[in-house]
């Protein structure tokens, strides 16, 4: 009890600071230039991720047209949003998004059939909805999502597996409170579980969760934002959900900051005092010559009951030319305490990422990169083979050639190979008939093997749009794999799915997914079905 009221002490008198703050220094500020445009900060086969979120004034629906060297190449659509990230689905394109190219949100004076040649290039001219002024909700006092799912797995095996899963999520945005620059977020989920096992019981569970409760202040004019409460930084490298109090000075080339708070409690998310982190950043970016730069670096501390937990410094980079885009993110570890009595060397470079896409001809690019970072924290909406495949094969080093033919057919290929002999090589096709409901093909093809198993993973995929409402797609594929050097026999998995997303008008969204897997010692149905108003 005693521990629950220091953190609302806590909380409250953050809250108040910040207040004195806003009514003392407001007039103080001068103007600051707006932010730079969102960048590509990941890219999967079938998601898009930027930099950008919530936070922005962006929301599930908005449009953006993704710029590389002052042409318009893609359009992306936002479908999942946090705070400072968004996932988006890939649209239409004449190439693909790369890591550090540029995202301009669409303007409501252009039409998404508006073809890609038309557009005009926005990138250096920032547009106004992303400028600083209009991130505060002075036009709508409220805004936010309600939405409902459902998902449940009929386990076919008689082991039992069956769950159902229905839950509820209320994110809730409120602009410009009591007339000051306050804005004010919450994200709350709640879900329950219900099993059926194989002795006939069905055991429940709930499980009810604040992933974000956080009050901002964020004046027009000023370059500083300051934030308290439960949130997320995407400033920090491997940061995630903390309470406490995150700022922020924001300018045209530098940036700085930094924050200071606690870890929920990792069984069920409620406030805890046992993990406390604090740590800072520098952010430079810079513009000449059609070259565009950014370097981050930061030093982070955590500490466990006043025990070292890690202390590391990140370091990420962007580079970004007519010929050239690169981007490179590493983390070292300071070992010192505990961990030097272990035996850890001083220093350990941990959890490096780094991309490179060389544009050798106009129809024709290279792509090569190395990743061994542990975890990536993505976004989905529902796991399958294919996601459960990608993780497999993410780490290591790899190349790859992508081709274009015409403008609407791309064919890429590329290589992977990281320690423990694992190998694999990955074939992709991808084309689009836009005359007819803009019905696309996809199709891939993965070999691979390591030190026990080969196998190989085949997909096609056929989608379409019907009437601007209703965007379908469904996909069959085969995994194949057997023990290496033997001549016994192979595992096998098939899957069939079917994904339909209904925008049935322009506050509603609707989606059915159904999925059908079978394979040895593996036979289930999944069905999930979603809606969701948005306010």
């Amino acid at each position: 009890m005693m521990t629950r009221i220091l953190s609302v002490a806590n909380l409250l008198g953050a809250l108040l600071l910040m207040g004195l703050i806003a009514l003392i220094a407001t007039p103080a500020f001068a103007d600051t230039e707006a932010p730079p445009p969102a960048h590509v900060i990941y890219v999967t086969e079938h998601a898009v991720y930027l930099d950008v979120g919530t936070a922005m004034g962006f929301k599930v629906g908005d449009r953006f047209e993704v710029v590389r060297n002052d042409q318009a190449i893609a359009r992306l659509e936002a479908a999942h949003l946090s705070s400072r990230k968004t996932a988006c689905t890939l649209s239409e394109y004449t190439d693909r998004p790369a890591m550090g190219d540029l995202a301009s949100p669409l303007g409501s004076d252009l039409s998404w059939d508006t073809p890609l040649e038309a557009l005009t290039d926005e990138a250096d001219g920032i547009p106004s909805d992303l400028t600083v002024q209009t991130m505060s909700l002075k036009n709508t006092e409220f805004k936010g999502r309600i939405g409902a799912r459902y998902w449940a797995v009929d386990d076919r095996t008689g082991r039992g597996l069956d769950y159902q899963q229905p839950s509820l999520t209320l994110r809730l945005e409120a602009g410009d409170i009591a007339g000051r620059s306050w804005d004010f977020y919450t994200d709350i989920r709640a879900k329950r579980t219900y099993r059926t096992l194989p002795d006939g019981s069905s055991p429940s569970s709930s499980r009810n969760r604040v992933y974000r409760l956080e009050t901002i202040w964020d004046p027009e004019g000023s370059p500083w934002r300051i934030s308290a409460g439960r949130q997320v930084s995407p400033d920090f490298a491997a940061v995630s959900l903390f309470d406490g109090i995150h700022v922020e000075r924001r300018k045209e080339a530098l940036s700085f900051g930094g924050f200071m708070g606690t870890q929920p409690d990792p069984a069920d998310q409620g406030y805890s005092t046992d993990t406390f982190e604090l740590g800072g950043f520098a952010k430079l970016e810079t513009t000449h010559g059609g070259v565009r730069r950014s370097m981050t670096g930061g030093l982070i501390g955590s500490y466990t009951k006043g025990e070292l937990n890690r202390e590391y410094l990140f370091l990420r980079g962007r580079f970004n030319n007519p010929k050239l885009n690169g981007y490179i993110s590493q983390e070292i570890d300071f070992n010192r305490g505990w961990k030097a009595d272990a035996g850890e060397t001083g220093l350990t470079f941990t959890s490096t990422y780094a991309y490179l896409r060389y544009q050798l001809y106009k129809t024709f690019s290279l792509t090569g990169g190395f990743d061994n970072r542990r975890r990536v924290r993505l976004y989905r909406d529902r796991v399958t083979p294919e996601t459960d495949f990608n993780d497999e094969f993410r780490q290591g080093a790899w190349i790859g050639v992508t081709k274009k033919l015409g403008r609407a057919t791309r064919l890429s290929a590329n290589a992977r190979s990281r320690s423990g002999g694992i190998r694999s090589m990955t074939f992709y096709g991808w084309t689009e008939f836009p005359s007819f409901n803009r019905l696309r093909l996809r199709v891939r093809s993965s070999g691979y093997e390591n030190n026990y198993s080969e196998g190989w993973f085949h997909s096609v995929s056929v989608g379409g749009t019907i009437a601007k409402v209703l965007r379908w797609e469904g996909t069959h594929g085969i995994r194949r794999e057997k023990r290496s050097g033997t001549g016994g026999d192979a595992r096998n998995l098939h899957w069939t799915a079917l994904d339909l997303d209904l925008t049935p008008a322009r506050h509603w969204y609707l989606s059915l997914s159904g999925e059908v897997t079978k394979g040895d010692g593996d036979h289930h149905r999944t069905i999930t079905t979603s809606t969701s108003f948005r306010f």
